[in-house]
């Protein structure tokens, strides 16, 4: 990060370029995933140019306002362990109390609370919606989608401006 500090570009463009370039990674390992998938025999009756781009369009969403999340956070770490271990301790709660593992209608009734206020829970039915055609779904793919676009919004805003105040230290 030192090198990358001392050239001269604007700090916001530094930490904006470690969010892009892990947005860039999710989204391939979400494109190989979804071919292994495919090519294991996932029904793609309701795959269109337009379903698979909106999925992708969901994961870009998810993906910038997570990074832009653990870049500030790593920014504040002093080694990689610690790193690590918080986003872990971001990522594992966000994932178990959403609809990725089980139905809202199974859940107890604090938990299906807890779905609601999880932009996991908005992306899993989002890409649940398009790819698959679920008709169980949490909220409409208009709501999904202004979900996460004020949360990619809300913590890229967060991130970018709070790291390029600690870089500015």
């Amino acid at each position: 990060m030192n090198k990358a500090l001392s050239t001269p570009v604007g700090r916001g463009a530094i930490v904006t370029g470690k969010v892009l370039q892990s947005v860039v990674r999710s989204l391939i390992q979400a494109a190989i995933v979804l071919g292994i998938a495919v090519a294991l025999g996932m029904d793609t009756t309701n795959f269109s140019a337009l379903t698979v781009a909106g999925s992708f369009v969901i994961l870009f969403l998810m993906a910038f306002g997570l990074s832009s999340l653990f870049v500030m956070l790593a920014l504040r770490s002093s080694d990689w362990q610690t790193q690590m271990a918080m986003i872990n301790l971001l990522n594992m709660p966000l994932l178990f109390a959403s609809n990725a593992m089980l139905p809202v209608s199974i859940m107890p009734g604090w938990l299906q609370t807890v779905v609601k206020f999880n932009p996991v829970s908005y992306a899993n039915d989002a890409v649940r919606q398009m790819l698959l055609g679920s008709t169980t779904t949490l909220a409409p793919l208009w709501v999904d989608f202004s979900v996460l676009i004020a949360f990619a919004a809300l913590l890229s805003v967060l991130g970018i401006v709070l790291s390029w105040r600690l870089l500015s230290k």
